[in-house]
């Protein structure tokens, strides 16, 4: 499907007599009342109306995306774009997430802690710091200007090698632990607490 743009021309034209030295001055002399409201065209003077495409894109109806699960790997997948599809894809109400530079953004149940759902992934700074935990699945889609778009295919890439692997969380002693879920019992680094609330 394409989304376009049409352009709306509409045509009055009406002949105005009047007295002047010269064209110019004739002109200069229509042109000041009509500025002035003194002639006014109307329904009666409407010769022609057109109706010009100016521009066109392609809409896309379907979204290819990355779809990050608890306890798995990610997977690319297609969905619908509609409010619907996205909600179902995610289980729950929509919250959109700007954590990356790149034109990427995060679609997650905005109440996954809330409900509980199982701790996904965390979100590090570029230092490796945690910035937060996501719940329950969540979608990468591509960030359009006005819209969510299909994930471009070096975006795909990159964002699957960055949440490959599954992580699993642990509070001890007041603080939160992550570890990847393929190391777990053996590798573990220390996070920050979080806010259970966000």
């Amino acid at each position: 499907m394409k989304e376009f743009e049409v352009e709306i021309t509409e045509t009055y034209q009406k002949t105005i007599t009047t007295v002047a030295d010269t064209k110019e001055e004739a002109e200069a002399i229509v042109k000041e009342q009509w500025r002035k409201g003194i002639q006014v065209l109307d329904v009666e003077d409407f010769i022609e109306i057109k109706f010009s495409t100016v521009n066109e894109k392609v809409v896309d109806q379907q979204l290819n995306v990355l779809r990050v699960e608890p306890g798995k790997e990610p997977e690319e997948v297609v969905i619908g774009n509609d409010l619907e599809d996205l909600q179902e894809a995610i289980g729950g109400q929509i919250e959109v997430a700007y954590y990356y530079e790149d034109p990427v953004v995060i679609l997650c149940d905005e109440e996954g802690k809330i409900k509980g759902r199982p701790l996904n992934r965390a979100i590090r700074e570029e230092d490796g710091e945690v910035k937060d935990i996501i719940a329950g699945t969540f979608l990468i889609c591509g960030a359009g200007e006005d819209d969510f778009e299909s994930l471009p295919r070096e975006l795909m890439d990159k964002y699957k090698e960055r949440f490959q692997t599954p992580e699993e969380f642990y509070c001890l002693g007041g603080k939160m632990i992550v570890c990847p879920a393929e190391q777990s019992g053996n590798k573990m680094s220390e996070i920050k607490p979080l806010n259970p609330e966000r």
